[in-house]
């Protein structure tokens, strides 16, 4: 993602392929997958949502929505980090032969495009919608349904209105073309859609209907679906909503921009190819590194949407339907506690950082060592801390290492923190070592840590927070909705300690961030998918 995402060539072979309306773009931006949970602040604001949803953008992203707020976000997953919007969809499902759902990995590709004239930037606190969770009909010629389709990456051409129904080697696309026709007065709606529509004569179109004549950016999203490791078979994808036959997907849009600074990329960044490198002013804020490593900060439900493995069912207790089916009524649902998104680490424990294991075929640490397919920092640290040992190590993803000294010639000298990448087996979003590199932790006092060293972000992206004791709950009381309807907390998510002592990372004491840790594979996959198969 450092280099320019698509490659001359390609672009070239792809715009002898397009309309002439898909040449006339603006730019593009990979931005990545940071939290997948039951979120959604538009429709179920200081709740729990109705179903699960892959969300890319800025870093304040939680159950509520507020454009300064976003905007003092402290990072995005979008490669322009002046782009603190929050793009989100529904996350798709693999329904298992056996009944059980997989949750399948994703990521995003935004654009911004020209169509129409007099085109204006996003005003600050826009919302909206494109799509409907419940919608059960489809119609080729209405631009609203039209927006919404599908793309095979890797077998078979064209699009389709609901899920390929094909095995697709190198994912599906699901694309979300936006309303671009605003009412010029209202930054948002009831619904999230009644103050903008399609253009009359086409959801790309030129013409915008009475009433709505103020002309927006287009925005459009390709939400990246991967279908690595399944047994396909008809019928086999889900929303996270239970439609398994899509033409209810929806995205939701919440304005994170700096206006002004959007109007400029508006009216600068014209290339017909969508190359972000072509725009002076959006090239020099790209920055994919600080992207890749973007963490959220807000509370978010505490519950496995399928990290660890298959669920049972698709959460909210949706069931499946689609394809003409009305949705069925969502019975009784759980409600997680929300929670902050950072690990808890053992009263005493700090993290100290990558280092070297020493000397070849050979262990630094040997004090006692616990090999679990649900390791986690915590776990170690934890398992460590009961053992009575002064240092934790996280290796290899799924091993822990306990001692009090380091031995064959490891010494506390920190490395790269892209040596120490390996998701831990036991926690998704968080990082367990390497095959060879270990992420210590060591008790306050118990080692000398240079203070210079940039530490990535030491929690998780998944909605989980530990606690010494092993046990996973909020380390305060979540928000609650007051009679105002404005959120509240009988404690505090800024501190730096739980009530137990334990330490906590959050905003105000957030765990510092390394540039180079990025993720290799998700910038290969996404380069190799914009080459092959350019715009929509």
């Amino acid at each position: 993602m450092a280099s320019t995402v698509f490659s001359k060539l390609a672009l070239f072979l792809t715009l002898l392929s397009l309309t002439p309306s898909t040449v006339n773009a603006s730019w593009r931006m990979v931005a990545n997958t940071i939290v997948t949970g039951r979120v959604d602040p538009l429709i179920n604001p200081n709740a729990v949502s109705g179903h699960v949803h892959d969300y890319a953008g800025g870093s304040n992203f939680g159950v509520t929505y507020d454009h300064d707020d976003m905007r003092s976000s402290s990072c995005s997953s979008v490669e322009i980090p002046e782009d603190k919007s929050g793009y989100w969809s529904p996350a798709v499902y693999y329904h298992v032969r056996d009944g059980s759902y997989k949750l399948l990995k994703s990521s995003y590709m935004v654009y911004y495009l020209h169509r129409g004239s007099n085109i204006k930037a996003f005003p600050k606190g826009f919302r909206m919608i494109a799509g409907s969770a419940v919608k059960n009909t489809v119609d080729p010629n209405d631009p609203a349904s039209a927006a919404i389709n599908y793309h095979c990456l890797g077998g078979g051409d064209g699009e389709t209105l609901q899920f390929p129904e094909q095995y697709c080697p190198q994912g599906v696309r699901v694309q979300i073309l936006f309303p671009s026709c605003w009412n010029g007065n209202d930054i948002t709606s009831a619904n999230f859609k009644d103050h903008v529509r399609y253009p009359v004569d086409g959801k790309e179109g030129n013409t915008c209907p009475d009433g709505f004549g103020t002309r927006l950016i287009t925005l459009f999203l390709e939400h990246i679906i991967y279908m690595d490791g399944i047994d396909w078979y008809p019928g086999s994808l889900t929303l996270a909503n239970g439609d398994s036959c899509g033409w209810s997907s929806h995205a939701d849009f919440a304005m994170g921009w700096d206006p002004a600074i959007l109007q400029q990329a508006v009216d600068q960044c014209t290339d017909s190819q969508a190359n972000l490198d072509a725009c002076d002013l959006l090239r020099n804020m790209k920055n994919s590194g600080s992207a890749a490593q973007c963490q959220p900060v807000k509370y978010l439900p505490l519950e496995d949407v399928g990290f660890y493995g298959t669920i049972p069912q698709l959460l909210g207790n949706n069931q499946q339907w689609g394809c003409g089916a009305t949705k069925a009524t969502t019975g009784s649902s759980n409600t997680p506690p929300l929670v902050a998104p950072y690990s808890v680490l053992a009263n005493g424990w700090s993290e100290h950082g990558c280092i070297d294991e020493g000397d070849p075929y050979t262990n630094a640490m040997n004090g006692d060592k616990l090999v679990d397919n649900s390791m986690s920092p915590r776990t170690c640290v934890a398992y460590c801390d009961g053992k009575g040992f002064s240092m934790a190590a996280v290796a290899s993803g799924d091993t822990c290492f306990c001692a009090n000294t380091l031995e064959h010639n490891a010494s506390m000298n920190l490395v790269d923190f892209g040596k120490c990448l390996m998701p831990c087996a036991g926690s998704h979003y968080e990082w367990c070592g390497g095959g060879r590199n270990l992420r210590l932790y060591t008790k306050t006092g118990e080692a000398s840590v240079d203070s210079s060293y940039n530490y990535p972000p030491a929690g998780a992206r998944l909605s989980q927070v530990y606690t010494s004791n092993g046990s996973s709950v909020p380390v305060v009381a979540p928000p609650t909705t007051g009679s105002t309807g404005t959120t509240t907390s009988t404690g505090s998510n800024d501190g730096n300690t739980s009530s137990d002592g334990n330490t906590v990372y959050g905003p105000s004491n957030p765990p510092k961030c390394s540039r180079r840790a990025l993720s290799r594979k998700r910038r290969s996959i996404l380069k190799r998918h914009a080459r092959k198969h350019g715009f929509h």
